[in-house]
């Protein structure tokens, strides 16, 4: 919350403190000019360099007017104003390239404008860190950056591998729950990742005496997954882009029957059953396994 907080103090008064103090850029804070507040080439090249920096390190805020020279330690410091013209076309052109410099988008870009003295003024940007890069910088780059000290970097092919082991990402697990005896079992998919599972998938080989059921998890048709296909023992579910899990949550696919059971209503099944399964979400590989039920003791 350090950088939101920084972020809603940036005033008219702070902007000229940096100025008159010479603070100095550090890896969360970043001056730069504005050519023009149509934003020219090279201004949409700064910005989408700080875009992809920014996301792919710490996070971080830009001030857009204020020039920054080294000081005698070679560290760039905020050392003149050069206000921007027209802060209100300023700010709509950030607003607009903010989807259109970076790959993918970085989610939780703010810009506000500060101004000075009539139309002019100054704007600042704050730039989240992201959990689902890395970040490509656009706008005639297609390069990778990060930030480190007071500068930005390109990322070398190692910091782009590292970076993509680091995305937050789902886990599944498949969960059976026995009832009745063993004469149903409920299937559920857990996700106990750090990401959100998009679009899951479960496919499931049953062993002999047990089929899935036409009605869904409830009785009553309801399919945590659309079924998507049953040729004999194999069944398949899946969901499409606006089906998710969450962290940590749990989703209820279905219900499986024994199809013979005794007159009480138990399953007439060897002890031991084996399910065999496959999961799969959006950018995550196949995982397989086998789960074994012993429905006797159910």
């Amino acid at each position: 919350m350090a950088l939101e907080s920084d972020f809603a103090n940036i005033d008219l008064g702070a902007v000229r403190a940096f100025v008159a103090s010479g603070r100095e850029e550090d890896v969360h804070l970043d001056f730069k000019n504005i050519i023009d507040p149509a934003l020219t080439r090279d201004d949409r090249k700064s910005f989408a360099v700080a875009l992809s920096g920014f996301a792919n390190s710490d996070g971080g805020i830009v001030v857009w007017g204020v020039d920054a020279r080294p000081n005698t330690q070679g560290i760039d410091c905020a050392s003149s104003l050069r206000e921007v013209a027209n802060i209100q076309q300023c700010l709509t052109r950030l607003n607009e390239f903010t989807g259109q410099l970076v790959v993918p988008l970085v989610s939780g870009v703010l810009h506000k404008a500060i101004p000075s003295t009539g139309t002019a003024g100054f704007c600042a940007t704050l730039i989240p860190a992201s959990d689902s890069g890395p970040h490509m910088a656009k706008g005639g780059e297609d390069r990778y950056y990060k930030r480190s000290g007071s500068a930005f970097y390109r990322m070398e092919p190692f910091d782009i591998a590292d970076t993509f082991g680091r995305r937050r990402r789902p886990a599944l697990a498949l969960r059976l729950v026995p009832e009745q005896h063993g004469a149903s079992v409920l299937v559920a998919v857990r996700n106990g990742g750090r990401g959100i599972a998009k679009a899951p998938y479960l496919g499931l080989e049953l062993p002999q005496g047990f089929r899935a059921s036409a009605y869904g998890f409830d009785g009553n048709g309801r399919f945590g997954l659309r079924p998507i296909g049953q040729y004999g023992t194999r069944c398949y579910f899946g969901g499409d882009a606006g089906t998710v899990i969450h962290v940590g949550q749990e989703l209820l696919v279905t219900r499986l029957e024994a199809t013979v059971t005794a007159p009480d209503g138990r399953p007439v099944l060897n002890a031991l059953q084996r399910f065999q399964y496959e999961l799969a979400a959006e950018d995550i590989d196949m995982i397989t396994g086998v789960l074994e039920l012993d429905i006797t003791t159910a």
